[in-house]
């Protein structure tokens, strides 16, 4: 197989992170729960930067995927973050199996160097929270 990724040079690898929220009060099976984290994790891509996003992509796609305990905490969490420039992706459900359409369900941040001043920001807001 060929491998056709130019991968970074040593000087440019930092570690990167995407963070992803989801909520916990809302019935998802395992496998919806999947598809909604995937949802995000896609999303918030699209919103990244270039750099970011090709340097993330090269170093892995690490994701971090937490639990928020409701809608209102996401919107709190997802409020401060716009207030701190951090882009991200509110994702809804269309409402074709489990849920009814216009759930939110998760959120997807963009892909961030862990020492980027919003990254840090971001964890500040999302250290509390708990792995999914």
């Amino acid at each position: 197989m060929e491998q056709t990724d130019t991968l970074p040079k040593p000087e440019d690898i930092r570690t990167y992170k995407q963070v992803i929220l989801i909520r916990s009060d809302i019935r998802m099976d395992c496998g919806k729960k999947t598809v909604q984290v995937s949802h995000a994790s896609v999303e918030g891509f699209i919103k990244g930067t270039s750099a970011n996003k090709e340097m993330w992509r090269c170093n892995g796609m690490r994701k971090i995927v937490l639990k928020v305990k409701d809608c209102a905490q996401l919107e709190e969490i997802t409020k401060k973050a716009t207030e701190s420039e951090i882009r991200f992706r509110i994702i809804t459900d269309a409402g074709l199996t489990q849920l009814e359409p216009g759930t939110v369900t998760c959120v997807g941040f963009e892909p961030l160097p862990v020492d980027d001043p919003k990254c840090v920001a971001l964890t500040e807001l999302t250290k509390d929270l708990k792995l999914l």
